[in-house]
């Protein structure tokens, strides 16, 4: 070498930046959370599997489920899965089958004892696609399936509740034979 050192013009620089701007804002654009559950053994209750620090590093106590939406994020992907064997026990019973989400419980310190209440609450309304904001119940981001939803958080204010995850018993005619929860919170930061 003769000891010069190559440098970049200033139209490849700006180019990098601009490059490198975008690589990050694609990185930073697509936040998604997964929660994986399954059936428990006595086929009473939907076992979160999921790490506390595994869904955006949730910082209330060692509750596994806990999503935190971190401030400045924005929509944010929140995937339910129902993982393991999903084949019902019960007499007649062929599949358990998740049926929706349901938000309630705003800024309570306690699981909630009823859910929803939103119907003029403009910052979760804000926040999250409501079937129905009365009951709690979301829409659904993508096409829902058996093992999987996805919701949308946009994250746009700062407050915590609990969502309700519920998966259903189904017989061969698609009746309901037995429905089970888990409800764990989700936090936004804002």
């Amino acid at each position: 070498m003769n000891g010069k050192r190559k440098t970049l013009s200033g139209d490849k620089r700006l180019f990098l930046i601009f490059l490198l701007t975008g690589i990050c804002s694609v990185a930073v654009a697509d936040i998604h959370y997964f929660v994986q559950m399954t059936v428990h053994a006595s086929e009473n209750e939907l076992t979160i599997k999921t790490d506390r620090n595994s869904a955006g590093g949730c910082r209330i106590g060692r509750e596994k489920g806990c999503v935190r939406a971190k401030q400045g994020e924005r929509d944010i992907k929140l995937s339910f899965l129902l993982a393991g064997n999903t084949k019902c026990n019960l007499t007649n019973g062929v599949d358990w089958k998740l049926k929706d989400v349901t938000l309630g419980g705003k800024n309570s310190s306690s699981k909630p004892s009823s859910w929803g209440g939103f119907g003029t609450d403009g910052d979760v309304k804000g926040d999250f696609d409501f079937q129905d904001a009365d009951t709690g119940v979301l829409n659904p981001y993508t096409t829902p399936s058996d093992r999987q939803i996805t919701i949308l958080d946009k994250n746009k204010n700062a407050y915590f509740l609990y969502y309700k995850v519920t998966a259903e018993c189904l017989d061969g005619s698609g009746n309901v034979l037995k429905t089970i929860t888990t409800d764990p919170r989700v936090i936004n930061e804002g």
